[in-house]
């Protein structure tokens, strides 16, 4: 861990691969200047896990208060725990690169870290203005009432995160390792305080024919043996999924969506539950011990 100055409160930590256009808006946003916060009192880690050195020149050249770190390259898990390791607040602030923090985002984090009285866990509030969300292909973390705890828009105090041991590495893609981490701090009894003025803005996602869904099923089952469960993913967990993106797909999850588009996301389920049955086994051998932390 980098050693902290006086003035330091919180490390904010951008995890980033592949993508400096959305980077350098994300960046924009947290500059000096723009966050009310006095610049004193934050610090910003860019680690990347990127194959070039497209967000390394980007800081270099746009943003060079923000320190760029080259994450381990073993996805978004290992790569914000890296960023934590090169963070030296006694506070720890996520959010992702493809953000956009308002102004007061880290003063209003701030303000309930200075009131002694919200714990060490504070949750902001996560828009999405680019909606509404209109297709199954289209996709958001909106969080606007808290109890979600997205890796996009928290706060934890670095010794809780330490103690509880960050976000599980086991987890390849960025999708369900932030609910494993929080289903980690409820078990401890932690509670997270809502700040609703701490607000970050994600843009719409569009999932397309090239996403691999099957990743999606792998996480979700190393979070259905990180609950505790023991049985075979076959039966409940797989009728489970198929329920589940049938509803998505078919049924254009509650969104007036073009037959186009509920076609196309037909055809990415057809091509997730292939790929999920052909490695559920696998999948059963690989994760299955793991069990509760």
């Amino acid at each position: 861990m980098v050693k902290a100055s006086s003035n330091l409160l919180i490390s904010v930590v951008v995890p980033t691969c592949n993508r400096p256009d959305s980077l350098r808006l994300c960046l924009g946003r947290l500059a000096p200047g723009f966050q009310s916060l006095p610049p004193e009192q934050y610090e910003v880690i860019v680690t990347d896990d990127g194959r070039d050195e497209a967000a390394k020149l980007l800081l270099s050249k746009h943003f060079p208060w923000a320190r760029w770190c080259p994450g381990p390259r073993r996805g978004p898990a290992s790569n914000r725990n890296s960023g934590v390791r090169n963070s030296a607040g006694d506070w720890i602030a996520f959010t992702d690169d493809d953000c956009l923090p308002c102004p007061e985002w880290l003063a209003s984090f701030a303000d309930a870290i200075r009131s002694d009285a919200n714990g060490s866990v504070l949750e902001g509030r996560t828009t999405c203005s680019s909606g509404p969300l209109t297709s199954p292909l289209e996709d958001a973390p909106v969080n606007l009432t808290g109890g979600r705890l997205w890796s996009c828009n928290f706060c934890i105090r670095r010794t809780l995160f330490e103690t509880v041991g960050g976000f599980d590495q086991a987890f390849p893609i960025a999708y369900m390792e932030d609910v494993e981490f929080r289903e980690r701090l409820l078990r401890l009894g932690e509670t997270f305080a809502f700040i609703p003025d701490a607000t970050v803005d994600h843009p719409i996602k569009r999932y397309n024919l090239g996403t691999d869904f099957g990743r999606y099923a792998e996480s979700e089952a190393i979070y259905w043996y990180k609950q505790g469960n023991t049985g075979s993913l076959f039966g409940p967990y797989l009728w489970s999924l198929i329920k589940n993106r049938t509803h998505w797909a078919v049924l254009g999850n509650g969104r007036s969506a073009s037959a186009r588009d509920r076609l196309i996301a037909s055809i990415i389920v057809l091509k997730e539950l292939g790929y999920t049955a052909s490695h559920l086994r696998k999948w059963e051998t690989q994760y299955r011990k793991s069990g509760v932390p």
